[in-house]
């Protein structure tokens, strides 16, 4: 009957645009990798919920005169239930991937409940473009099962408890009378029922599919058939996704300080009763007993964890948003640090694992991370705190923003905020996902090219994404000129999430840090008796090469020679300065006598041959076309 539904249902040209242009984007493997791993981190948390919900309840309850709603046994019986849950899910899993909706639909149908399935392409599992989506489904399925098992299971078991049972395998055997309980008369159908529904809620929350809130449901009208085509269509393109990076953004601050005075937790309701009630609004309505309880318990551990949080952001372990300045960020990158990423040691090697996937985490993650960062660049006063406060809070909804899902959003506003540097990225964006499975074609293309490219225009950011063809476009170059790659093998530059870097402590980037002298990408510009030379992109990239790698020897040259160690970091900080300025008229002087004679600028002609012989090695992976033997002549 559903799928009969889902054929007579009519689509708009837009509802088949958008069903066309979901499949492209979420094609890639990373997007399935990236649902797994976000889903499956919710486990974890939610089993120790009751570490701290438990002792919280015992104290309210006691002065309540009730039973506890939360107990610390309840712990073992969550595990089971997510075991179980897993057969079931693996059923769910696979009916939703074959058919496209889930199985509570279909028993929500057999209950004369009809819920019009999400638009499709025709074609079912015939149509390939139908396997992103199917694939994202079937997961979220997998795991709701295995969090619906898992609170059912700890419901009971407080339940039975709370009705004097105390010995282990009397529990379980009153636990499954319940469970078995069909006879509408009898009490335990009626208990089981009321944890069924209240595990059906705790689900649909660890898969990030929860009822939403107001600003939710206000962003999600632009969204809905009602809405005029226009301002669905450009809903789509902003905001590709929105339940569920509001969902993340929700729990993320549920599981910090702030979660005490969300509606989610007594505390929280009862504050906004007040609120509103002084206001003369209707009050607010507090939580389920328990589900009150557990969101006490997630803010108490939250803020728990904020101790090792700034431990992490005070030790330089922890990172938030790539820093605004250029120079610093250029030290940020070439230190091997990625955006919000944590530092970890395995094996005496660190690197940087990005924790966008840690959540319920990552949020306050985020927030520690830049609000340290904020404080640590201040004057470290009360004002700076104060900054660094509302940096916390912006961290937050940044760490949301960087979101994959949230890219089209985060593009938009910097094409608003700086439309010459950002425009094209957006307008390219959106170009990529009108290309047929773009996602996994990006995937691949990481995978096959490890260099980071400097595409211009949509024509160009589409050839990005394509395997076999963004090798013939400009690389990014570093501080020092070489060709900016992402670091690993294919198959983990490709096809395994979370991105992860090694972290750099070379004796350069170690002593550049030291005495904070943070260089910049070298201007590819020339000027002739103050008149600028005209030179094409690829004189440019040979130029930016030539500076960056003759300034790196002539600095690593310094830093070994016999009188550096014994400066002072001023000292040494004005002498690696005029040891680069010195690096750059050398490569400039030479670059001018070959455009002045009218010769090719190649970039063994613009270094020194000490340069020549350090790069040789490797001099295809570091130099890129711009170490091939000649270019164009400068005009």
């Amino acid at each position: 009957q559903l799928e009969l539904l889902r054929l007579r249902t009519k689509a708009t040209w837009l509802e088949v645009l958008q069903a066309y242009y979901y499949s492209n984007i979420l094609s890639g493997p990373k997007t399935q990798e990236r649902n797994i791993l976000g889903n499956a981190f919710q486990i974890l948390p939610n089993i120790i919920v009751p570490l701290m919900a438990a002792p919280i309840d015992l104290v309210r309850a006691k002065v309540a005169g009730r039973e506890p709603y939360v107990r610390l046994g309840e712990i073992p019986p969550s595990i089971a239930g997510a075991i179980v849950g897993a057969d079931k899910g693996i059923r769910n899993g696979w009916f939703s991937f074959l058919h496209g909706f889930r199985q509570s639909s279909v028993e929500s149908a057999a209950a004369g409940m009809f819920d019009t399935p999400m638009y499709e392409l025709r074609g079912g599992l015939k149509n390939p473009w139908n396997y992103p989506f199917r694939g994202l489904l079937a997961m979220d399925e997998f795991f709701r099962a295995i969090a619906r098992n898992q609170e059912l299971y700890a419901r009971l078991y407080t339940e039975v408890r709370n009705q004097g049972v105390s010995d282990r395998r009397r529990v379980a055997a009153r636990i499954a009378e319940i469970v078995t309980s069909v006879d509408p008369s009898r009490a335990d159908t009626t208990t089981y029922e009321i944890a069924s529904r209240g595990a059906d809620r705790f689900a649909a929350r660890a898969v990030y599919q929860e009822d939403p809130g107001a600003i939710t449901k206000f962003l999600l009208k632009a969204k809905a058939p009602t809405a005029p085509l226009e301002v669905r269509a450009i809903a789509t393109v902003l905001g590709t996704f929105i339940k569920t990076p509001m969902a993340i953004l929700r729990q993320g601050l549920e599981w910090s300080p702030a979660g005490f005075v969300m509606r989610v937790t007594p505390t929280g309701a009862a504050f906004k009763d007040a609120v509103y009630r002084s206001l003369n609004r209707s009050g607010v309505e507090a939580p389920e007993g328990r589900e009150g309880a557990q969101a006490l318990g997630r803010a108490a551990l939250g803020s728990l964890a904020l101790v090792p949080m700034i431990w992490l952001a005070a030790t330089g372990r922890l990172t938030g948003a790539p820093p605004d300045d250029e120079d610093e960020r250029e030290e940020f990158y070439a230190q091997g640090k990625l955006a919000n990423a944590v530092r970890v040691t395995w094996k005496g090697t660190d690197y940087w694992v990005r924790y966008l996937l840690f959540q319920p985490f990552s949020i306050p993650m985020g927030a520690v991370a830049n609000a340290y960062q904020q404080f640590d660049r201040s004057d470290r006063d009360e004002a700076a705190a104060q900054d660094a406060w509302l940096t916390a809070i912006g961290g937050a909804a940044q760490t949301l923003v960087d979101q994959t899902f949230m890219l089209g959003f985060s593009r938009f506003i910097d094409a608003i905020q700086n439309p010459g540097r950002y425009s094209a990225q957006w307008f390219g964006q959106i170009a990529q996902g009108l290309i047929p499975f773009s996602g996994a074609l990006r995937n691949i293309t990481q995978a096959a090219d490890p260099v980071y490219r400097r595409p211009t225009g949509a024509a160009e950011r589409i050839q990005q994404i394509v395997p076999g063809m963004s090798s013939d476009l400009r690389p990014r170059r570093t501080r020092f000129g070489a060709q900016a790659q992402a670091q690993g093998s294919w198959l983990q530059r490709g096809f395994v999430v979370p991105e992860v870097s090694r972290a750099q402590t070379d004796l350069l980037t170690r002593t550049l840090a030291e005495v904070g002298y943070r260089p910049t990408v070298p201007d590819p510009s020339l000027t002739v008796r103050g008149e600028r030379v005209t030179l094409s992109r690829e004189q440019q990239d040979v130029l930016i090469t030539a500076l960056g790698q003759e300034r790196k020897f002539r600095l690593e040259r310094t830093i070994r020679g016999d009188r550096f160690a014994g400066r002072p970091d001023e000292d040494k900080r004005e002498l690696l300065e005029r040891v680069s300025a010195e690096a750059g008229r050398a490569v400039r002087a030479r670059a001018l006598r070959a455009a002045v004679r009218g010769e090719p600028l190649a970039f063994d002609r613009l270094v020194s041959v000490g340069v020549q012989d350090a790069v040789e090695a490797d001099r295809e992976t570091i130099l890129g076309p711009a170490g091939e033997a000649a270019s164009v002549v400068a005009r």
